[in-house]
């Protein structure tokens, strides 16, 4: 039995090449057009993490933590209120923004990050994506809290 040892930057670099950047090329090879291809667009719109994530930063129409947008992620993703969340669902949902998802759209230049804050950026392919996100029937992906239960669905 061979085991490989693949480090988190690598996972992220396979992510990025996987998820938006299917022709080979990686972010740092290439300059970004401005135009984002409806395609990319959508690759991008592809996870419901991200759907989650770029709802909560227009609904906010400003900057907000990180650990606030992972605990509104988690909450959304496990259709829970924010309270009901055990530190475990919060600390899930960190990892995957701070290690995949806050990456590709720092890359893109959706979004921008200050030490902790994280905030949509005035662009135009920010604008491409949010166009596009409108287009999918079930934008945003997942319902504002709801006051069930979690896993009474």
């Amino acid at each position: 039995m061979t085991v490989f040892f693949i480090s988190v930057s690598e996972l992220r670099d396979i992510e990025v090449n996987t998820e938006v950047f299917s022709h080979g090329s990686f972010p740092n090879e290439t300059p970004f057009s401005v135009e984002m291809k409806e395609t990319e667009a959508f690759r991008v719109l592809g996870s419901a993490d991200r759907q989650i994530l770029l709802h909560e930063l227009v609904r906010a129409d400003e900057g907000m933590a990180e650990e606030e947008l992972a605990r509104r992620v988690a909450a959304r993703r496990h259709r829970t209120s924010p309270d009901s969340l055990g530190e475990e669902d919060i600390e899930r949902a960190h990892i995957r923004l701070a290690h995949f998802h806050f990456p590709l759209l720092r890359d893109l230049r959706i979004i921008e990050q200050n030490e902790d804050e994280v905030c949509l950026t005035e662009s135009e392919r920010r604008d491409q994506l949010l166009e596009a996100a409108a287009e999918l029937d079930e934008w945003p992906y997942a319902l504002p809290y709801s006051s069930r239960p979690r896993g009474s669905e």
